[in-house]
């Protein structure tokens, strides 16, 4: 049977068997918040019987925030600065540098 032939993995799909999360920050004199982040994910399987993964990566990001205008937190953020190539599933091509601009609002 297809069962017995092919190898049955022990990891989930798409779950890594290791993920690490680092992140830094400094806080400058001026009312600004600068950090840096790195994100390790170790291979992935595409599915319980062992057809492919998706390959391990490092991803490295670096932002900064500011809490110039009154109640209002603004934040700038470059993610995949290595502009790693990765997979998010197989045949599915992650972006490459990606750079997001946020504001958040305390209403209170």
């Amino acid at each position: 049977s297809l069962h017995d032939a092919l190898p049955i993995c022990r990891q989930l799909p798409m779950i890594p068997l290791v993920r690490l999360a680092a992140r830094g920050e400094v806080n400058l004199s001026a009312p600004v918040t600068v950090w840096m982040s790195l994100e390790y994910w170790s291979k992935q399987h595409v599915s319980l019987v062992r057809r492919g993964d998706v390959a391990s990566r490092i991803l490295m990001g670096l932002g900064a925030s500011t809490t110039i205008v009154p109640r209002t937190v603004l934040s700038a953020e470059l993610g995949n600065l290595f502009d790693d190539g990765y997979e998010w599933w197989s045949g599915y091509r992650a972006p490459g540098i990606t750079a997001w601009l946020k504001a958040k609002l305390n209403f209170r």
